[in-house]
């Protein structure tokens, strides 16, 4: 979705104000929030306005998050600081995964966590991976497996034993992708009682053990 297009789904000019894009947004979350909306296409719009809304706000607010002054320059401007920037929307998001009620939203945090390209935001996604609802924990597994975190081997694996086949089907594709490394998951699959699952398990096994 484009800034135009988030502009005319808010149902806003192009050169509306902050004040006024936040006011536009909550409307629009309350038309559109899929916890209250009728049709599930509205989930979709949900999402993606939210997505476009979230990067809108950070570019807003990149130049007044935690700025520390330059000790190579002088004048009154101070110069941004970026890791810190990064620090606090990573915290943001893994605070909103942790304790944000609604599903989708927590869906979407962990979904940007994923895209992040940070390996921290593991400390965050990991304590989800109990989570109890299908579409939030996807997209966990999902992050987990874009930021590629090896060291997530074991707490997959102890996933992957316990799990729903939905869930084993896509531990074991985010297994195969990661190779080696994930070998218990491969040797677990081996054993279990879908034949597709231990189907699968020897093929990802061979290929990255041959």
């Amino acid at each position: 979705m484009s800034m135009l297009e988030l502009y005319k789904a808010l149902k806003l000019p192009v050169k509306a104000t902050l004040p006024e894009v936040k006011a536009a947004y909550r409307q629009f979350a309350k038309r559109h929030h899929p916890d209250t909306a009728a049709i599930s296409r509205s989930s979709e719009l949900f999402i993606s306005v939210t997505q476009k809304y979230q990067n809108y706000i950070r570019h807003y607010q990149k130049n007044r998050l935690l700025q520390f002054p330059n000790p190579k320059k002088t004048g009154p401007m101070p110069q941004e600081s970026p890791r810190p920037n990064i620090r606090i929307v990573q915290f943001k998001l893994g605070k909103m995964l942790a304790s944000d009620p609604h599903p989708t939203v927590r869906a979407f945090a962990a979904s940007s966590l994923g895209n992040s390209g940070k390996k921290s935001a593991y400390a965050y996604l990991r304590k989800s991976l109990d989570e109890k609802n299908n579409l939030v924990l996807k997209a966990v597994i999902k992050a987990i497996g874009k930021l590629r975190i090896y060291q997530s081997a074991g707490e997959m694996g102890a996933l992957f034993v316990h799990s729903k086949l939905e869930i084993k089907k896509l531990i074991l594709d985010m297994a195969g992708d990661m190779g080696k490394g994930f070998n218990n998951i491969f040797i677990a699959g081996m054993k279990d009682k879908d034949s597709g699952i231990r189907r699968k398990s020897v093929n990802l096994f061979a290929r990255h053990n041959g």
